[in-house]
């Protein structure tokens, strides 16, 4: 148990922390800035992965379990909760931080604009209970959250670009015959060919200046099909398919790794 002496030195440690951190981020951002000549933005991204080490990827369940997001990191941007799109989710997220700062759990720090947890928080998200719990709520945020672009070895295949800046070949799956995966592929190649996407040796895939004018062509006429919100579970045998939120494997290892610890 904690007493309240504890607490606060706990507490005032996590704002040293957080004042040390953003003193630290301000002077690589101005480092990059000057040195490299790059744009303030990508400053910014650049000091704050090299220093907390941001998890951009991470899902929000609304749930006091998005703490796990501490699992890498002791610090949280303000920027990450506030970017989430979804205003309710937003609202719930909001609402956990604000409990978990009320009873210990980390430091909400508006001067730094970050959130840190504390020694306290640390030791709750270690247990196994909440490692389990955590993995499943994210799990099933998954399950709703999984988007899934509907390939059909056309050019309307660029639509997987609207949904995500790059794509590697490995995340295709072919849920059905080998003749639709091999004109799926043969139809990447072609669109490289017409230069209107990059294949790097890597098997990475981007778009092109030209890519993005056809894609953005095709958006307004309306010939594209959307992502289908479904698992790749829930579409059954329908051709191939390319995840574009690809981490329930991860999560479903997490649960259990966790559970047999």
């Amino acid at each position: 148990m904690y007493d309240e002496n504890e607490q606060m030195q706990n507490i005032q440690q996590t704002v040293s922390t957080c004042n040390n951190i953003s003193r630290e981020i301000y002077r690589l951002y101005t480092q990059f800035k000057e040195q490299e000549k790059i744009a303030e933005k990508e400053a910014m991204n650049k000091a704050m992965k090299e220093v907390i080490n941001p998890d951009p990827d991470f899902v929000f369940t609304g749930q006091m379990t998005d703490l796990s997001y501490f699992n890498n990191t002791n610090t949280m941007p303000f920027d990450y909760i506030n970017n989430i799109k979804d205003e309710k989710l937003k609202a719930a997220v909001k609402d956990n931080f604000n409990t978990a700062a009320r009873r210990g759990l980390v430091y909400i720090d508006p001067e730094t604009q970050m959130i840190a947890i504390t020694e306290k928080g640390k030791k709750f998200i270690e247990k196994k209970e909440f490692k389990n719990q955590a993995a499943e709520n994210t799990s099933k945020a998954l399950e709703v959250s999984d988007k899934c672009v509907l390939l059909n070895g056309t050019e309307t295949d660029i639509q997987i670009f609207n949904y995500k800046p790059q794509i590697s070949l490995g995340n295709l799956v072919n849920n059905g015959s080998p003749e639709l995966g091999n004109k799926i592929m043969d139809n990447f190649n072609k669109l490289q060919a017409k230069g209107l996407i990059d294949i790097d040796m890597n098997g990475i895939m981007k778009l092109t200046d030209a890519g993005r004018e056809t894609l953005s062509g095709l958006l307004k006429n309306g010939k594209l099909n959307g992502a289908a919100l479904k698992s790749t579970a829930a579409l059954g045998t329908v051709g191939a398919i390319v995840m574009v939120v690809q981490k329930a494997a991860d999560v479903a290892k997490t649960i259990v790794n966790t559970q047999t610890k």
